[in-house]
């Protein structure tokens, strides 16, 4: 665990009548592939950043008023006459229906702004070529971000203007992305696995079958017709243990 945090959200499931498309693009596993796989053609290290509270980067782009409940006027003293008035929203906060289109918006004009070209099919891929010859590939999903470029002066310029107009945390490189761990090799190449995926799926299985809190290692692989239901759940302990031990 790095950090504990909690968000103040607005209640986006009391907005009604909207009819503005909600679509904002995210990248996908397939995506991630593509773009670690170019990177290790490319023989370049693969680095990441955080967006820190990303929606609240983004203006927003319609008139919506909120009210924060009164009881927060004796939480927080310094805010009290904000508490239990209609106040107009200026930024994407958290929980509104369309403030991932608002930030996706707002990233997508200031990248392109800075010369990046965005991919016409995955939409939150975006590359720039310079005059020297470097190039610079960014993929994002919603607050974090993938990039790598063959010219350590055009990857210093890039973050440099980033931090200029966004609050974000450079991590260096890359190790987790899409529930995804990253490891860089000294020859560049690149292996990905989903081993922590993998492991939060089968114990959600195990626990929709009675195996919850159970510590020992399950070897046998469950073939691909399996369906696991209540109705296999062992009548006891002792019997689930004989049947591991078989």
């Amino acid at each position: 665990m790095d950090k504990l945090k909690n968000h103040l959200v607005v209640r986006g499931d009391l907005q009604k009548n909207i009819e503005e498309d909600k679509w904002s693009p995210t990248a996908s596993f397939w995506a991630l592939k593509l773009f670690v796989a170019h990177a290790a053609r490319l023989k370049v290290w693969v680095r990441q950043l955080d967006f820190v509270g990303a929606f609240l980067e983004a203006k927003v782009c319609s008139r919506i008023f909120v009210i924060l409940p009164g009881i927060y006027g004796s939480i927080f003293p310094e805010f009290k006459q904000y508490c239990g008035t209609p106040l107009r929203l200026l930024k994407a906060m958290y929980g509104k229906t369309l403030s991932g289109k608002f930030w996706y918006q707002d990233l997508m004009e200031f990248l392109v702004l800075m010369g990046f070209i965005q991919s016409s099919v995955i939409r939150c891929l975006f590359y720039q070529k310079y005059n020297d010859g470097s190039v610079i590939f960014i993929l994002n999903y919603v607050d974090n971000m993938l990039y790598y470029g063959n010219s350590d002066q055009s990857l210093l310029a890039f973050e440099t203007k980033l931090l200029e107009r966004f609050n974000l945390e450079l991590k260096g490189q890359a190790h987790w992305y899409l529930a995804t761990r990253i490891t860089h090799l000294a020859s560049y190449d690149i292996i990905i696995d989903q081993t922590r995926y993998c492991k939060s799926v089968i114990k959600k299985c195990l626990d929709s079958v009675g195996c919850k809190k159970v510590s020992r290692i399950h070897t046998i692989p469950l073939t691909s017709e399996f369906i696991s239901t209540s109705e296999a759940c062992s009548e006891s302990e002792e019997k689930a243990t004989i049947l591991g031990e078989e």
